[in-house]
């Protein structure tokens, strides 16, 4: 009896310290996802704002008190710097997770970014260096601390609506990665008017080797002065999943294409061949990959992550060109080209008529 009581014993202990070791590898939900504004994105955004590189925000309280606190600094360096770039998008305040430890600021120069392929390497460099200037000088992470407040009780209503919608769940049931479970941030943007969009930061800054970030502004076009930003991943966050997830996947695309790519076309093909029914593809999915296009990605890069052909990608570049508003030179060459085409119209029509009298019989 002694001998089984020891056994029950030593076996209930080894369950307790698997599932204590479980729990210790693998972060529950709520541990691994943050909801911040994020002090290097709000840096290079207002950077961008007073080079006027970036879209202007939706009216808000903070919107106004920001423009009040940095209009000072609008000539300074940094500002000026950014002014003459040429790959200038609005999401390149990304470059804000290029720097980490504040107040005391550190900064990590990525071994490779499109940004440098967009201004080149020396050029992103010393505009990073010269965005920790003006850190420096305006005082910035006095601004940062003086809106914590505002900063939490924006988060909280986007943690509820994380946990109610159990997104984190639903990542890790997609993509079977338990044991090496990201950690999500949703980087509330206040000052981003523009839309959402996803940072990959181990690409710029190996101190965020294991972070998944989603970029979420503020978008009420119906604001005022007197608004409070409020921030939403949607009517369902799991869009996310489908959006900007496969970022979280890439890795395990990238190793599963080796054994496809090789193959014939025709192996390639929908098992309905040719004649299947085609995917459809909402005008906000085509708009978000060309989008990324314009933006400084690869072609082939973005097709592969949202898993279209480069052709089709290409097409849909063309189709957004040509619903593009035209400058003013461009339409009056358009209307030179239109009258144009009125003339020809006008003498392969007179040409019909001269053929069809000369082809009547005598």
């Amino acid at each position: 009896m002694k001998t089984l009581l020891a056994f029950l014993l030593i076996l209930l202990t080894g369950q307790d310290l698997a599932a204590q070791s479980r729990a210790t590898t693998t972060p529950s939900s709520a541990d691994r996802v943050t909801v911040l504004v994020h002090p290097g994105i709000e840096l290079f955004t207002v950077v961008q704002l007073l080079a006027d590189k970036y879209p202007p925000p939706n009216q808000s309280v903070y919107a106004k008190e920001a423009q009040a606190y940095f209009a000072p600094f609008a000539n300074h360096p940094a500002v000026q710097y950014a002014r003459q770039l040429k790959g200038v998008y609005p999401d390149l305040p990304e470059l804000g997770y290029c720097l980490d430890n504040f107040p005391a600021v550190r900064i990590h120069y990525p071994a490779q970014t499109d940004w440098y392929s967009l201004n080149g390497q020396d050029s992103i460099q010393t505009y990073m260096r010269l965005c920790k200037q003006f850190f420096d000088d305006s005082h910035f992470w006095a601004f940062y601390q003086l809106h914590q407040a505002d900063y939490a009780a924006w988060a909280q209503p986007v943690r509820d609506q994380l946990a109610s919608d159990n997104l984190i769940g639903k990542l890790d049931s997609l993509y079977r990665f338990r044991t090496k479970a990201a950690q999500w941030t949703i980087c509330l943007d206040p000052l981003n008017s523009w839309g959402a969009h996803a940072i990959m930061p181990k690409t710029l800054n190996p101190r965020y080797a294991n972070w998944v970030v989603y970029n979420v502004g503020f978008l009420n076009r119906e604001s005022t002065a007197a608004s409070v930003p409020t921030f939403s991943m949607g009517s369902k966050s799991t869009v996310t999943v489908w959006h900007e997830g496969s970022i979280w996947g890439g890795p395990v695309k990238t190793d599963s294409e080796k054994s496809y790519l090789p193959l014939p076309m025709t192996e390639k093909l929908n098992p309905g061949g040719l004649s299947a029914t085609r995917k459809k593809y909402t005008p906000a999915f085509k708009a978000e990959c060309v989008r990324q296009v314009a933006a400084g990605a690869r072609q082939t890069d973005v097709a592969r992550a949202q898993g279209i052909s480069p052709a089709l990608l290409g097409r849909w570049q063309r189709e957004a060109l040509e619903k593009a508003v035209p400058s003013s030179a461009e339409r009056d060459e358009i209307k030179q080209l239109r009258a144009e085409l009125r003339r020809v119209e006008m003498e392969r029509d007179i040409l019909k008529k001269v053929v069809t009298i000369f082809a009547q019989p005598p």
